[in-house]
């Protein structure tokens, strides 16, 4: 990670050759045709953001995040399939995605 730009995006369709590889490493037995309807479904909802984390100008990290609200806490930020690319992890870039996610969700109070 040292002496390179890391920064979390939302993203969108223009990322989903992307998006779908990602998915693929976190979801093996699923088809690739199923990940692109299901992504395709998901971009649609108001409440859904696919953030992205990058690594200069690669997209090295994913996750699906929900805006919600509930009883017991208010809004929030439900994180969901969080994957990092197969050859970045143990490298610390997971914890700094989460970091990345807790501070959107600060800067929005969430």
């Amino acid at each position: 990670m040292e002496n390179q730009v890391i920064r979390l995006e939302i993203i969108g369709i223009e990322f989903e050759n992307q998006i779908i590889r990602l998915s693929k490493q976190l979801n093996p037995k699923v088809e690739e045709k199923i990940l692109i309807k299901r992504f395709h479904q998901m971009i649609e909802m108001e409440n859904y953001n696919c953030f992205g984390l990058f690594e200069n100008s690669s997209l090295i990290g994913i996750s699906n995040g929900w805006t919600t609200n509930r009883f017991y806490c208010g809004k929030q930020l439900e994180i969901d399939n969080l994957v990092i690319d197969e050859e970045k992890r143990s490298k610390g870039y997971g914890d700094l995605f989460i970091k990345y996610l807790e501070n959107w969700c600060k800067q929005r109070e969430l």
